[in-house]
Order: structure tokens, then C-alpha cells, then sequence
């Protein structure tokens, strides 16, 4: 049982390595190069957001303490 365990511990780690690196020679991603965050932010998906919801998922931003919908469970 011991044998299996510790060629486990030293195989599965490996295995993820070579599964998830790409390598310097792996192709480049479909679409050429990548956009600038600017022009993905302009998205018609934001459109319907509050100005709160949009600076919170866009912006990186908080809502205000004790403002939320659901902060008072009481």
C-alpha cells in the first residue's frame, strides 16, 4: 500500500504539470491579439446594469455598508 501511495504523491503532480504548461512553442490563442480591457468594457452586457452594479462587477468597486438589499436578515 505504501509503494502505491508514494508513487502517487510523486506522479500526479507531474502529470499536472505537463497537462496544464503550454510551453514556448504552443500556437497563439484564436483571434490574433488580445483586445485592450477599454474596448471589452464597452460591452452591450452592461447596458442593462445600475450605475452601482456596474461599478462593482466593472470597476472593482463596493457597494456602501449597510446599503445592500440583503443586509438586514433580521
Amino acid at each position: 500500500m505504501k509503494p502505491v501511495v508514494i508513487a502517487l504523491i510523486c506522479v500526479v503532480p507531474a502529470v499536472w504539470a505537463m497537462v496544464g504548461c503550454d510551453g514556448p512553442g504552443a500556437p497563439p490563442a484564436p483571434g490574433g491579439e488580445p483586445q485592450e480591457a477599454s474596448a471589452m468594457k464597452e460591452s452591450p452586457r452592461t447596458d442593462h446594469l445600475t450605475e452601482m452594479q456596474y461599478r462593482v462587477t466593472q470597476e472593482s468597486a463596493t457597494e456602501p455598508p449597510f446599503t445592500g438589499e440583503y443586509w438586514d436578515t433580521t
